[in-house]
């Protein structure tokens, strides 16, 4: 895995969330 990948995930993520 990616450091990179997994930070654009997360943001992704926490924007769908708020």
């Amino acid at each position: 895995m990616r450091i990179i990948e997994l930070r654009h995930n997360q943001t992704q993520t926490n924007k769908m969330l708020n």
